[in-house]
């Protein structure tokens, strides 16, 4: 009748590490109607940061980030990072591969600021897993004057609080 219900529990155990698919048939007395079911391994989790911040840096330091993107099933996945829109401070590499079955594949980010400014810049995010809905990135990092100077103050009274005196 019109606006029953009926729950079904599907119970899927994969015998490897690939893609299934299977269909059932639900019939009433007006029609049939198939309903797909699909299966296949995915990355537990893809751990592309979708903001990554350097903070505040000194001025012409190459500051990096390396950042592994993990399978921890037997079977290998491929990414895509597009740079949308760039700056020169600011690299990544490599822009596409492989992330190895059972394997790590590293990113590494790099920031070197060339003059006192905020570098932002822009990636679109894609994985060869099914269903895997591609995502925007932002990765930021800031030159400030007398960053310098502020990390030479703070090791200095660091080291005077720890023992007293200054080496010299």
């Amino acid at each position: 009748a019109p606006g029953m219900d009926q729950a079904v529990t599907v119970f899927f155990r994969p015998d490897a590490h690939r893609y299934f698919f299977d269909a059932f048939r639900v019939q009433s007395d007006a029609e049939v109607v198939v309903v797909p079911l699909h299966g296949y391994p995915v990355l537990h989790s893809f751990a592309f940061p979708r903001r990554l911040d350097f903070g505040t840096c000194e001025l012409r330091k190459l500051y990096r980030r390396v950042i592994p993107l993990e399978s921890k099933v037997p079977v290998e996945f491929e990414f895509q990072l597009t740079v949308i829109r760039a700056h020169p401070a600011l690299r990544v590499s490599p822009l596409r591969g492989l992330i190895p079955p059972s394997g790590v594949a590293e990113v590494v980010v790099e920031f070197e600021p060339l003059d006192f400014h905020t570098a932002s810049m822009e990636l679109e995010v894609n994985c060869s897993q099914f269903d895997f809905e591609p995502y925007r990135a932002t990765i930021v990092g800031t030159a400030a004057a007398g960053v310098t100077a502020t990390k030479v103050r703070a090791s200095v009274e660091s080291e005077l609080r720890t023992t007293g005196t200054l080496r010299g």
